[in-house]
C-alpha cells in the first residue's frame, strides 16, 4: 500500500491552498507557509512578531471564510428542477 496521496487528493490540496492564499491578505502568506510546513504557533509568533492569539484568530477567520466560500456543485451533480 502506497503512502503517497492519490492524484485527486493532490489536486484538491492544491485547490484548497490556492483558495487560502486568495482569501488571506498577502501580509499573512508567510504565516500560512510556516503553518503548512509544520511550524508550531510559538515558532510562527517568534518569526512574525505576531502574538500566538493573533495567529489563532487569523487561522480561525480563514477557516470560517473557507467554510462560507464553497464552490457551487458541478452541473452534472445538481438535481434536475
Amino acid at each position: 500500500m502506497s503512502c503517497l496521496p492519490a492524484p485527486s487528493q493532490v489536486v484538491q490540496a492544491k485547490d484548497l491552498w490556492e483558495k487560502m492564499l486568495a482569501l488571506c491578505p498577502s501580509e499573512y502568506h508567510d504565516l500560512l507557509w510556516m503553518k503548512r510546513r509544520g511550524f508550531a504557533l510559538d515558532q510562527i509568533a517568534q518569526r512574525t512578531g505576531l502574538h500566538e492569539d493573533s495567529i489563532r484568530r487569523i487561522l480561525r477567520n480563514l477557516a470560517r471564510q473557507l467554510a462560507f466560500h464553497k464552490d457551487p456543485p458541478a452541473a452534472d451533480t445538481m438535481p434536475d428542477m
